[in-house]
């Protein structure tokens, strides 16, 4: 596959992103879906502080409205400033528009551009990100 490019599912992590998940398991060496997980677990949370209820069914009624609809914000600390303040938010997070539609699935997806190098491992190299439903 050396000097091949693909499609892979998934954001390209951050370096900033690969540095905090190593600086809690520096044994890490692949970070597929760590944007997404860092992401799902902002959600929830920002679910559960909406719903004011720590419940799985009150967090699932929530989760779509904290992904789309409403005020965009990109951090946890600013969205939940705006949680705080009543208001409705739409978090992008690290691993692009997660905008949930009310049936909870996702309305784009972000897909990773890589390239095969002589010892045939993929290097991502690049993020775009596709609408769909």
């Amino acid at each position: 596959l050396a000097g091949a490019k693909g499609v892979r599912d998934g954001a390209q992590p951050s370096e900033a992103l690969r540095q905090a998940v190593l600086a809690v398991d520096p044994a890490v060496t692949n970070f597929d879906y760590a944007a997404e997980a860092y992401d799902a677990t902002i959600a929830f949370v920002l679910a559960a502080q909406t719903a004011k209820d720590d419940d799985a069914a009150a967090i699932a009624d929530a989760l779509a409205g904290v992904t789309a609809g409403g005020e965009a914000c990109g951090t946890f600390a600013d969205c939940q400033k705006l949680v705080a303040a009543g208001k409705d938010v739409a978090y992008e997070g690290v691993s692009g528009k997660i905008d949930l539609d009310e049936d909870g699935r996702r309305q784009a997806a972000t897909l990773s551009v890589v390239h095969y190098g002589e010892d045939n491992a993929p290097a991502m190299v690049d993020s775009v990100t596709v609408a769909g439903g």
